[in-house]
């Protein structure tokens, strides 16, 4: 795999567009190792952001996908500049070749009208093709990119990022700490994980085994004595409440009989009452069932009476439509003379039925042709008002916005006058001037000077702050000076110090081991001899208490003063390494800042040469030199505006003119429609005026026909009247009926019919129920008397024997119920302590194997599996680090830990193959077994993958110089032997003296940085 270029814009300190960076362009590709310099956060780490943010959406010191929340809410990956700015847009794009083919793979983002980010966006596409790999989803494209290079993100920035001060880290670490980095370093936590959650697991199994233990032991069984007891009292409370339950019913029974008595007697009463109603109904209803009774005598020929009502109901309303239509059309007759008038006002032409529609239409023809040769004029216009109108969006001149199609002679008059005033600005220069050579000659100048003036500015701030830094490192070295001998004092006082104060701790053990004696002691009386030693005199009773207060109290202030000269000297150390601190920064950013001061200071005589200035140039200088360029450019600039403005002229009133030609033809067009038609739309009201003719036509013809149907109608309703009118006649008098009118008056309404036949009927059905219901009520009171088996008990005395006999049964339920269930519970029990049983030889059988991976590699922190996995690793990747040593240098071959020790150990072949800690190992030392360590990493992580290019960043800054003169042997051995293109990021000066082709990353004044290219091509 091999970067071949990368281009960017708008990423972290990179304001703007830049360049593209070619790797494999001179000088770059031809040299093979270059440096990545430049100050401490200009960005130089960046440029490789570029690169895995093109390929992957990530950057590494991120550790995560990059979406536009992630850049509003950290500030990232977009310049903050940029991203101030409305619709601004930011991308990172890298050309890599991969399996003999080239690819660009490209991300970008930007933003909306409403200022808000929208999401990024990436693109592959086949080099030297452009075509476009179909992608389906955003988040495909870093898979796409893994799988076309053929390692994943986390390989790819392990195989072509080096970080190599991570193994200088890593060589000189303990075994855990090793195990933690070579975890960071290979992405392999996983072992660690797996340690800590066997053990995890494992404890949650044991904890999970106890519970149930506890909760198994909490189940209480009966024994079988108890069992066989509760049973035979079971047996006899179902007895007692079976005998209980049968009196119960028998009284009960007794007691229902009786109320069912007295209830059907209460309904006999209540049934007579309702057949007293009922026949006082039927009374009330005589005189409609004498109604019902005639309306059913002619009900034979009540289906003809109703027919003819109907046929003469049926006349009547065809004469009344067919008396609507006559008068509908007097109103026609009217409408048409109507309607000729208007035809013959529209027109201005005599109309008549016959060409009506005819005419109208030929005369909106002709108004409508006037109309399109009107309109074609305006078009013809319009393009002439357009351009007008673009000269005047345009904005360069402000005569051009008082121009105004409506008022063409004022508009005309306007650029003449323009024309006019402008001929004396065009006499400043000939005609055939070269303005533009001249003002781009002006601006260069300008440029310059103020290049010039930026260069000058930056020599005084830069002698200015050389000027601070050696102020600094003066007053860092007076502090070293004056303070060093002060904190050499200090110490031998502190140390004399301590030795007063462990002498008064031992006095003071002492007094306090001589209290030891105080039960002998007390046994001492004044004036009598001590048993031990005869003496009668006994100081240690006078002497004990003050002597042991005046030695805690000396040692407190002792302790005291201690602790003072403690804190002074921790100040006076603190203050001493700030100083060499400060001494150290200022003197490394010294070097820096005088080569920037030289490279400046050639850059401002190099552009004063160019403009043949020499000498102290003053600022007053400067801004006269501005001024009288400004002058040179304002009159430039109006002479071009004039001759600009002149050319303006010309078209403008070439376009006016034709403006007015057909304005004019326009006007008479339309005086021709107006003088014809007074209208607003001739094709509205000709259209309008047609339809109303055709509206007429219709109806008139409608209208007669309906008449003459109608009036057939009419006919035959009078005959067939006629006839059913005889027939109806002849059968009433069969039956007894003289005339049509008494036979109407019998017939009833169809609703009313119904209505009194539904009441009659109702009325005979209720009678019929009421008989049926009192012989039932009757039956029933016969059968329930003849079934009771106490017929002298009262209601009280059946109520009394229930309450009794159910309070017995209840009794004996509850009994039966509490043995009932004490015997479910153990029941319950014995089920549940079974199931626990079980659970718990689950439990044990599942725990075991958990219980066998905490043994084997399970811990609380995951060291021990870890440890183990990353020995494993660790021997891998010193067998390929070796490989790659042996070709960095012959001396050393690093070998794993000796025994019982942390330490990495090297055999130096230079002494015999003796095994040294990798401690003893000098810098450059340190840096070339790191290095092949990382190399490693790339060939373990790539495997199969061609590495054609490396970018080693950290691990040079700490280096003295013969560590760091090794360092770069070993890199330009690294690249001559392995022959890819090697980019070290580093900001040491010494590196950029002995690596000529350079990529520096300079940071401007603004914040933001830039990249120029340094070197031989």
């Amino acid at each position: 795999m091999k970067i071949l270029r990368i281009r960017f814009k708008n990423i972290n300190s990179f304001y703007g567009e830049h360049d593209p960076i070619d790797f494999m362009g001179s000088p770059l590709s031809s040299s093979g190792l270059f440096i990545i310099s430049g100050p401490t956060g200009a960005g130089k780490s960046t440029l490789l952001d570029v690169i895995t943010l093109a390929l992957f959406n990530e950057v590494p010191r991120f550790g995560r996908s990059i979406s536009k929340n992630e850049i509003d809410k950290l500030g990232s990956v977009v310049n903050l500049k940029a991203a101030e700015e409305p619709k601004t847009e930011a991308y990172a794009e890298v050309e890599y070749e991969a399996k003999g083919k080239q690819f660009r793979s490209r991300w970008s983002i930007s933003k909306n009208r409403n200022g808000n980010w929208n999401n990024y966006h990436m693109e592959i596409a086949e080099l030297p093709s452009e075509k476009l790999l179909d992608v389906k989803k955003l988040s495909d494209y870093p898979d796409i990119n893994a799988r076309l290079i053929g390692l994943k993100y986390e390989q790819f920035i392990k195989s072509i990022l080096l970080a190599q001060g991570s193994f200088a880290e890593f060589l000189k670490a303990d075994r855990n700490t090793r195990g933690r980095l070579l975890e960071d370093i290979t992405g392999t936590h996983i072992y660690r994980q797996l340690g800590a959650a066997a053990f995890e697991k494992d404890k949650e199994w044991t904890e999970k085994l106890r519970l149930k233990e506890a909760e198994m032991q909490g189940v209480q069984l009966l024994k079988q004595e108890q069992i066989d007891e509760l049973n035979q009292k079971l047996t006899q409370a179902e007895d007692k409440r079976k005998q209980a339950e049968g009196q119960l019913d028998h009284w009960t029974t007794e007691k229902n009989l009786l109320d069912d008595i007295q209830r059907l007697t209460e309904k006999l009463d209540k049934l007579a009452e309702q057949r007293i109603q009922s026949e006082q109904e039927i009374l009330r209803f005589a005189q409609s069932a004498e109604r019902l009774r005639l309306h059913e005598s002619i009900s034979p020929f009540a289906s003809e009476l109703v027919l003819l009502s109907e046929k003469q109901r049926g006349l009547k309303t065809s004469q009344s439509q067919a008396d609507g239509h006559r008068q509908r059309l007097l109103t026609l007759d009217q409408e048409y003379a109507q309607l000729l008038a208007d035809g013959q006002k529209l027109t201005g032409r005599a109309l008549t039925a016959a060409n009506f529609v005819a005419d109208v239409e030929e005369f909106e023809k002709e108004i409508l042709t006037l109309e399109a040769e009107m309109e074609g004029l305006r078009q013809q216009g319009k393009p002439l008002a357009q351009a007008i109108l673009a000269e005047k969006e345009q904005r360069r001149f402000g005569f051009v916005q008082e121009l105004s199609v409506q008022k063409l002679d004022d508009s005309l008059q306007l650029l003449q006058n323009e024309e006019n005033t402008l001929s004396s600005a065009l006499s400043y220069f000939l005609a055939d001037y070269d303005a533009n050579a001249a003002l781009e000659n002006l601006r260069v100048r300008e440029l310059n000077l103020n290049k010039l003036q930026g260069y000058l500015g930056q020599q005084h701030d830069l002698r200015e702050e050389g000027k601070k830094k050696n102020d600094n490192i003066a007053k860092a070295e007076e502090i070293l000076k004056t303070k060093t001998p002060l904190l050499e004092e200090l110490a031998k006082v502190l140390e004399k110090q301590q030795e007063n104060i462990t002498l008064l701790r031992e006095r003071r053990d002492l007094e306090l081991t001589r209290q030891s004696f105080e039960k002998q002691r007390e046994q001492l009386k004044p004036g009598e001899a001590c048993p031990l030693c005869g003496s009668e005199h006994h100081p240690f009773v006078h002497e004990y208490i003050s002597n042991l207060l005046d030695l805690q109290e000396n040692i407190r202030a002792a302790e005291r003063e201690f602790k003072e000269n403690q804190k002074l000297e921790k100040n006076l150390s603190a203050e001493i390494h700030s100083a060499q601190q400060h001494l150290n920064t200022q003197q490394a950013e010294l070097a820096p800042l005088r080569s920037r001061y030289k490279e400046v200071s050639g850059l401002a005589k190099e552009l004063g040469d160019q403009l043949n200035l020499a000498g102290e140039l003053s600022s007053a200088f400067f801004e006269e030199e501005k001024e009288r360029i400004q002058t040179s450019l304002d009159q430039l600039k109006k002479w071009l505006a004039a001759k600009e403005a002149t050319q303006v002229i010309s078209r403008l009133k070439a376009h006016f003119t034709q403006l007015f030609t057909l304005r004019t033809e326009v006007n008479m067009r339309q005086t021709e429609i107006k003088k014809r038609y007074a209208g607003a739309n001739i094709q509205n009201d000709a259209s309008g005026l047609i339809r109303k003719w055709q509206a007429w036509e219709n109806a008139s013809q409608t209208t007669r026909k309906a008449i003459e149907e109608l009036d057939e109608v009419i006919q035959n309703a009078r005959q067939a009247i006629d006839v059913l009118q005889k027939t109806l006649l002849q059968s009433l008098s069969s039956a007894g009926l003289d005339s049509l009118e008494t036979a109407y008056e019998r017939l009833l309404e169809g609703n009313e019919y119904q209505k009194l036949k539904k009441e009659y009927d109702r009325l005979l059905t209720k009678k019929r129920d009421l008989d049926t219901l009192e012989k039932s009520l009757l039956d029933d009171l016969k059968v329930k008397t003849i079934a009771r088996k106490a017929p002298d008990s009262t209601m009280e005395d059946l109520l009394t024997h229930c309450e009794k006999y159910r309070k017995f049964r209840d009794e004996y339920v509850e009994e039966k119920a509490t043995f009932a269930e004490q015997l479910r519970a153990d029941a319950e029990n014995q089920r549940r302590f079974a199931h626990f049983e079980r659970e718990l030889a689950d439990l044990r059988k599942n725990r075991r194997k958990w219980e066998l991976l905490k043994k084997f590699i399970g811990d609380a922190t995951g060291n021990g599996f870890s440890n183990f996995a990353q020995s494993l690793t660790l021997s891998n990747l010193i067998g390929l680090a070796n490989l790659r040593l042996r070709l960095l240098s012959d001396r050393y071959v690093l070998d794993k830990p000796h025994l019982e020790t942390d330490s990495l150990f090297v055999l130096d072949t230079y002494q015999g193959n003796t095994a040294r800690s990798v401690s003893t190992l000098s810098g450059g030392e340190t840096f070339t077994i790191s290095l092949a360590l990382a190399l490693a990493l790339s060939d373990l992580a790539s495997r199969n993958v061609r590495i054609e290019c490396l970018f080693i960043d950290e691990g040079f800054g700490t280096l003295d110089p013969d560590s760091l003169e090794t360092a770069l042997t070993t890199l330009e051995k690294l690249q001559s032997d392995s022959q890819k293109i090697v980019g070290v990021i580093s900001h040491r000066h010494e590196m950029k003296d002995r690596i000529p082709v350079q990529i520096q990353v300079e940071k401007g004044m603004d914040g933001t940085s830039r990249v120029v290219l340094r070197g031989a091509y």
